[in-house]
């Protein structure tokens, strides 16, 4: 009897830990200090909490809530607001813990995407030779001092995620080159805080950015991917954009740039 009952004590401690584990209150990887929001749109905030549970995010002058559903995720939508360089804090609350992100600001946000064109980074690897002529404006910028309104988050080959970090010599390292100075040319002009996410895969197939759902709606591809048991010449489509470009598009960045090669 004592055997049974200690059995059933541990199976319920173990089952108890498992599910607190399971409900802490969380957000995507797409949210951490140092993060810029998009302007002029809804930022939608989201993670996972204890299904039912209530969860408030708070930015600003603005406290939204929302109530995680029976598999536990949850999302809130922040009102559009205008660009500010001012640093802020979001916090996220619900029963079951809570998360504050501080240096948040709210500008221009742009995902870049593509090939190896696009994932050249800012730090040049060593096989590859300076420019010619000119300066090494790549080389320059690493030596600069940080830029505060310049905001990288990377999408990287081992498929990890962010955080968000201040454009600075360490941050900007393996950011991609052609991203970074498209921010800088446009934080110039603009003059409002700029995020950028880089999200590049040298010598990847157009079919693995490409979701699954367009080829299969496709009447051209449709039938193909059918055919071929849920490929197209060989590969399951929609790996990378899953990776890379699904949870930025929830996000609501401005738009994305996109370079092959």
């Amino acid at each position: 009897m004592n055997k049974l009952y200690g059995k059933l004590l541990i199976s319920v401690l173990l089952s108890t830990v498992t599910a607190g584990a399971w409900a802490q209150l969380s957000t995507s990887p797409m949210f951490s200090s140092d993060m810029v929001l998009q302007q002029g749109r809804p930022v939608p905030v989201w993670g996972t909490a204890g299904p039912g549970e209530q969860v408030w995010v708070t930015f600003g002058t603005q406290r939204v809530g929302a109530v995680a559903d029976t598999e536990g995720n949850w999302t809130a939508r922040l009102e559009p607001m205008t660009a500010d360089k001012t640093p802020g804090t979001m916090t996220i609350e619900g029963e079951s813990g809570s998360v504050a992100y501080d240096n948040v600001l709210v500008g221009e946000v742009w995902l870049c995407s593509g090939q190896s064109n696009m994932e050249y980074r800012m730090k040049r690897i060593p096989s590859f030779v300076p420019p010619a002529t000119g300066e090494d404006l790549a080389t320059l910028e690493l030596q600069s001092p940080p830029n505060e309104m310049i905001r990288v988050f990377m999408s990287n080959r081992n498929r990890t995620q962010g955080p968000w970090m201040v454009a600075d010599s360490e941050s900007l390292e393996n950011v991609s080159a052609v991203g970074y100075f498209f921010a800088k040319t446009m934080q110039e002009n603009l003059d409002v805080p700029v995020g950028i996410i880089t999200a590049a895969l040298g010598g990847s197939r157009i079919e693995l950015w490409t979701p699954e759902e367009a080829y299969r709606e496709s009447p051209v591809f449709g039938p193909q991917l059918t055919a071929g048991d849920g490929k197209i010449d060989g590969i399951a489509p929609g790996e990378l954009y899953e990776i890379f470009i699904a949870p930025p598009c929830t996000l609501r960045h401005k738009r994305g740039a996109v370079v092959s090669g």
